[in-house]
């Protein structure tokens, strides 16, 4: 009887073995979930890209609800490109995540960065953000000055992830976190078509007529090379502080009056066919599928 106990004890601890040893396997098949500091060293050492897409993702009362953002920011997740994400330290592990349901985590670089700790949210005192609101003409759509922090940090942002350079990647973009809609572009890589008409200090935007303006341009997209990028910044809030008096909330406004105001900085994508949906959003037919594809086009305001 002892002999028989004694057996089944030695399969049962043999068993115990095989489903530990089956589990584990299982779980080192899946992509880890590593904190943002294990992430950094294996991207910056193992991944490398000759493009990096720049985003940021903030929850605050908004013309979109949460639910919409976070919907959109997976189509974005989902794509090939490696990301330098900015976010708050409260919403990092969530997007961590978010890039390792696409096994992304290994080309993905997240930032933990409060909106009041970007250089644009400390241009001016709340007070001063607080008037801009009242300013604004469509204050009531855009509920909080938060949404003037986002819009005009992009261009900042793109210059911090050029100075970190995780990738060592030649070509940046900033493309919303709401960028994509729908998921006709998921799985795909964004930034594949460069228009080779771009020089190196020159900026990459998309063109949108819009009424009263001279030349209207999308809040969206932002991309260029380092030397571009970093000449973009120094235009770009050189002109905000010189008309600090008046309502800067509103990225896109600016971005146009600083294309305008230096002749050759900005090169322009004109969308092409209707088939890709709404304009606003062409940039991502035109990067994916080029230029020939979509019917676009690129001009230099003058």
């Amino acid at each position: 009887m002892d002999g028989v106990l004694k057996s089944r004890g030695i399969l049962l601890k043999v068993f115990s073995v095989l489903v530990f040893i089956a589990f584990a396997t299982q779980l080192s098949q899946r992509e880890p979930l590593p904190s943002a500091e294990k992430v950094e060293v294996i991207k910056q050492y193992t991944y490398t890209d000759s493009s990096t897409i720049v985003s940021a993702y903030y929850e605050f009362k908004s013309k979109h609800s949460v639910g919409d953002y976070r919907s959109w920011m997976m189509n974005l997740f989902s794509l090939q490109d490696p990301m330098v994400i900015f976010t708050s330290g409260d919403l990092a592990p969530m997007v961590l995540e978010g890039r390792a349901k696409f096994n992304a985590t290994h080309k993905t670089k997240v930032v933990a960065l409060e909106l009041n700790e970007t250089n644009t949210s400390k241009m001016h005192d709340l007070a001063y953000w607080e008037k801009q609101h009242s300013m604004d003409p469509e204050r009531r759509t855009h509920p909080s000055y938060l949404l003037y922090w986002v819009w005009l940090s992009k261009s900042e942002l793109v210059k911090r992830a050029i100075d970190m350079d995780p990738f060592q990647s030649e070509f940046y973009a900033w493309v919303d976190a709401g960028y994509f809609r729908n998921d006709r572009w998921n799985g795909q890589k964004m930034l594949q078509h460069i228009p080779p008409d771009l020089h190196d200090d020159q900026v990459l935007f998309l063109e949108v007529a819009m009424r009263g303006q001279e030349l209207g341009v999308g809040g969206g997209f932002l991309g260029g090379y380092p030397p571009g990028i970093r000449r973009w910044n120094e235009l770009f809030y050189s002109m905000l502080r010189e008309h600090e008096s008046e309502f800067i909330g509103k990225e896109q406004d600016w971005f146009s009056k600083t294309c305008l105001n230096t002749s050759g900085l900005c090169l322009m994508v004109q969308p092409g066919h209707a088939s890709f949906g709404d304009k606003w959003f062409f940039m991502a037919p035109f990067l994916i599928l080029g230029q020939n594809e979509t019917g676009g086009s690129v001009r230099v305001p003058y």
